[in-house]
């Protein structure tokens, strides 16, 4: 095509005039018994305006550039911040999704950190004075919401298993452990 060719798209209703430079030109009809001239729109697109933007990395990698690390990105050893929304549970297990950003330590709140330990598997500390927050348990009870609700959003959704949280092993034990350091809960455990 060379650049005066136009190509033409009509109906009953308009008319799209469309040449190389993607300027279209629409032409709208007068509707009723009086006399008009015609009425026209003329809308122009630039080529990079016909299609979305493109995001082409990864959410991992945006998440990366917003705040620094990921949890996953962490070997044996290495130990992070978290927030407890972070956690996620499956088959009555707890786990620490990996594709989520590590936090920065709270000075004047509870902070959880983690330590990466070996089999895939983390050790959780609640950093901070703890007693001077005794009134915010959500911030020392990890989220238990199932892992699948998590998957459905982000993808290659992975996990380290939550192998104790401050030295204990079980939810029932760390509860127990939270009530006799003097948090405040609504209800006690049967």
């Amino acid at each position: 095509m060379a650049d005066t060719d136009t190509i033409e798209f009509a109906s009953d209703r308009f008319s799209v005039f469309v040449n190389l430079s993607n300027m279209p030109i629409i032409f709208l009809p007068c509707y009723g018994d009086s006399k008009c001239v015609g009425v026209f729109l003329s809308v122009i697109l630039c080529s990079t305006q016909l299609k979305a933007f493109d995001m082409n990395v990864t959410q991992d990698d945006m998440l990366r550039v917003e705040y620094g690390h990921l949890i996953g990105d962490l070997k044996i050893g290495d130990r992070a911040y978290v927030h407890p929304v972070n956690f996620c549970s499956k088959n009555d297990q707890l786990f620490l999704m990996k594709n989520r950003p590590t936090r920065q330590k709270y000075g004047y709140t509870i902070t959880m950190s983690f330590e990466v330990v070996p089999n895939n598997m983390v050790s959780i500390t609640l950093e901070t004075d703890y007693k001077k927050s005794l009134d915010e348990v959500s911030y020392v009870i990890p989220s238990y919401h199932p892992c699948k609700y998590h998957e459905q959003y982000i993808p290659n959704l992975e996990f380290f298993a939550v192998k104790s949280i401050h030295g204990h092993e079980n939810m029932r034990d760390y509860i127990g452990f939270l009530k006799e350091a003097g948090f405040e809960f609504k209800a006690d455990l049967n």
